[in-house]
């Protein structure tokens, strides 16, 4: 294990060439003081002054897909929960679009209940085309 170990830490020190990589490694840093103020013009020119090579677009850019990955990250761990009522649910017959009876959460847990329910729906056909008045 020990070499495996050294090895992954050599890989890690081994120094990014795409500019991507080496600006995601700031954009935390950048990300807060652009919130405190400061502006994407002089943030890039201080990167272009030292030995950092951006253009003001592809800065942009990459704090917009850095953002958005934060963004995408925080739904990922917070997914949010539908406003829905497990006690009742109301359902409605397609042919009139009314509701035809309402049925309960122990409904629902009855054997004979929610068979009778399923089939209903189940082995329901559709016409083929709507009868002439």
């Amino acid at each position: 294990m020990d070499e495996i170990e050294k090895l992954t830490s050599l890989i890690k020190k081994i120094p990014s060439k795409r500019v991507g990589g080496k600006l995601n490694k700031l954009l935390p840093v950048i990300d807060q003081r652009i919130r405190e103020g400061v502006s994407h013009e002089e943030i890039v020119k201080t990167l272009n002054e030292n030995d950092f090579s951006i253009n003001l677009h592809t800065f942009r850019s990459s704090l917009y897909r850095y953002r958005n990955s934060l963004h995408l990250n925080k739904k990922k761990s917070n997914p949010s929960v539908p406003n829905s009522n497990l006690e009742t649910d109301v359902l409605c017959d397609s042919s009139n679009n009314t509701s035809n009876q309402e049925f309960t959460f122990e409904d629902m847990l009855d054997a004979k209940k929610r068979d009778a329910l399923g089939e209903k729906y189940v082995h329901r056909k559709r016409p083929i085309f709507k009868p002439k008045e």
